[in-house]
């Protein structure tokens, strides 16, 4: 199974992402912690991907968009656009 690399700074694309799964999560009145038991992962965790400080891997973002009750190509859509080296 692969790893989640963490990021010390940000990238562009890990923080939108962050911030989608951020915005969903509240949109469904979720707390971490209420995140993180639907998902199978730590609220440490959660808090890494919505600052944006986590690579995620697929398996990742497949467990969250079905814990956040979207497509995974809603929350990768558009991703696309931003820089991908910066």
């Amino acid at each position: 199974m692969g790893v989640d690399m963490p990021t010390s700074d940000p990238h562009p694309v890990a923080d939108e992402l962050g911030h989608r799964i951020q915005v969903r999560r509240v949109q469904l009145r979720m707390s971490r912690q209420q995140l993180a038991a639907t998902s199978g992962l730590h609220p440490t965790y959660i808090g890494d991907i919505e600052g944006g400080h986590r690579n995620l891997t697929l398996l990742t973002i497949l467990r969250l968009a079905k814990a956040l009750e979207v497509r995974p190509g809603e929350l990768l859509d558009g991703l696309e656009s931003y820089d991908l080296d910066g």
